[in-house]
């Protein structure tokens, strides 16, 4: 609407300047009674297409503003949504989808020493006695046939390596989807606060306009009447605060989702979409939630990986001191005088390689493997116990959570019933429009607070999901 108003404003800029210049040219016109009949009719015929000139003009610029108000949409976001952009958007996420890549190449490149080896090299040389230079050309191929410590052995190191990749890049895709649910709930309750205040807003100026006038005619006192002040004062600053408060979630939702959505001046508006009347299923035991962030959570699957990595890895070093067997084969081209044919020659053979003694770095190399291992088992045990203790206190906060929900639909009712039998009241002129409205703000205060307990379930059971690893809904 700002941008159609201002649009608006130019569009009867342009009209008005253009009434303008065609006033002084109707007065010149008049003025001008000597000038010959053609000369008045060419001044016509320009004035005409001037005019259909600056009605085209206007007509552009009305389709210009009308074009980018439609360009303008609202955004409806829902949970799902707002999961699904920042996969999509997100940097971090992005970086580690680059990471597996890296990974993938490096192990695939631990496969290529199966492939034959060929060489290419050149030299020159002066020979004492001879005149020129005596150039040599080699070509050289090998063939690994079979190694106990080979590029097979690396492969198997370097996928592991790829697993973990893997692995590392689902538990941030676990970490964006709960920032995302958490952020964007915590955003829905603000918007919503706000808008309940607003509500509110009628009823607390209908009462402190009703205060001031009995203190005004000496019905109150003036203690109640500054009691009215501060309760207005305070419903002002409530908004306020919420507004920033609003705005300080919606950039941390904005980070989450690696998109603009409420800052982008492409859209007009954006809204956040939840289904409070949803149930919360909540019927495994707590063993059964144990069992399941143990299948699922991506860290105990990484640490697994890389406890066989280590083993990989030892049993490599070991190997090492094992033989490899090679084909080997070279062709050379030689000229021994300058101004003679190449002298060619060339071998086939086989070479067997066999590390007798390498200063023990293999043995040192394996060692530090198995310590390697013994340490990622350690923090394989460590990792089992923090993640059961941030399942067990999830589990039993959303059960608190869900047993309070129970008492506030008690509470809930209740004002539910004061409300109606206050309608009638006010009905039949038993009480007063402020007593009626304190009743119909208790029952929206009732109502409102039940909706932060469920968006705070609700958040408690994404938060259980999370250190769960998020498992198949039909396991839940």
């Amino acid at each position: 609407m700002k941008m159609m108003k201002k649009n608006l404003k130019f569009f009867v800029l342009v009209f008005f300047s253009l009434g303008f210049v065609h006033a002084a040219e109707k007065q010149n016109f008049q003025s001008s009674s000597l000038i010959k009949d053609s000369s008045v009719k060419k001044d016509l015929k320009q004035k005409k297409n001037v005019k259909k000139a600056d009605c085209k003009l206007i007509m552009d610029i009305n389709q210009l503003c009308l074009k980018k108000e439609e360009e303008k949409k609202e955004l409806n976001l829902t949970i799902a949504d707002a999961i699904e952009m920042a996969l999509e958007h997100r940097p971090s996420l992005k970086a580690f989808n680059f990471e597996v890549k890296s990974q993938e190449a490096l192990a695939k490149k631990a496969l290529g020493g199966y492939f034959p080896q060929m060489a290419l090299s050149g030299s020159g040389a002066a020979v004492e006695h001879a005149e020129g230079i005596r150039p040599q050309l080699d070509f050289t191929i090998s063939q690994l046939l079979y190694s106990f410590a080979g590029p097979l052995q690396q492969h198997r190191i370097a996928k592991k390596d790829v697993a973990i990749a893997e692995y590392s890049r689902q538990l941030h895709e676990d970490l964006i989807r709960n920032q995302v649910e958490v952020g964007f709930l915590r955003c829905w309750i603000l918007d919503e606060k706000i808008k309940f205040i607003r509500e509110l807003d009628i009823a607390s100026k209908e009462r402190y306009d009703l205060a001031k006038s009995a203190f005004n005619q000496g019905l109150i006192d003036k203690n109640s009447w500054m009691k009215a002040q501060a309760s207005y004062s305070q419903d002002f600053a409530d908004v306020d605060s919420y507004k920033h408060q609003l705005d300080a979630v919606r950039n941390s939702l904005e980070y989450f989702l690696g998109k603009n959505v409420f800052s982008d001046t492409k859209i007009l508006a954006t809204n956040l979409i939840w289904d409070s009347s949803g149930e919360v299923v909540f019927k495994l035991s707590l063993e059964d939630y144990y069992s399941l962030a143990l299948e699922n959570r991506k860290e105990i699957k990484s640490k697994i990986e890389e406890i066989k990595r280590c083993s990989l890895q030892s049993d490599f070093y070991i190997k090492s001191y094992m033989p490899s067997l090679n084909l080997n084969g070279s062709q050379s081209y030689t000229k021994q005088v300058v101004g003679i044919p190449w002298d060619t020659y060339g071998q086939v053979g086989m070479s067997l390689d066999w590390n007798l003694f390498d200063g023990l770095t293999n043995k040192h190399l394996q060692e530090s493997a198995k310590a390697q291992k013994l340490k990622a088992i350690m923090e394989k045990d460590d990792l089992v116990q923090q993640i059961k203790t941030e399942v067990q206190q999830n589990y039993h906060d959303l059960r608190e959570l869900m047993n309070n929900i129970g008492a506030r639909n008690v509470v809930l009712d209740q004002a539910k019933n004061q409300f109606i039998l206050s309608e009638k009241q006010f009905e039949v002129g038993l009480i007063s429009k402020v007593d009626f409205e304190t009743a119909k703000q208790a029952l929206e205060q009732a109502k409102f607070s039940w909706l932060e307990l469920r968006v705070a379930v609700e958040i408690k059971r994404s938060d259980l999901d999370f250190a769960c690893g998020y498992p198949k809904k039909e396991k839940i």
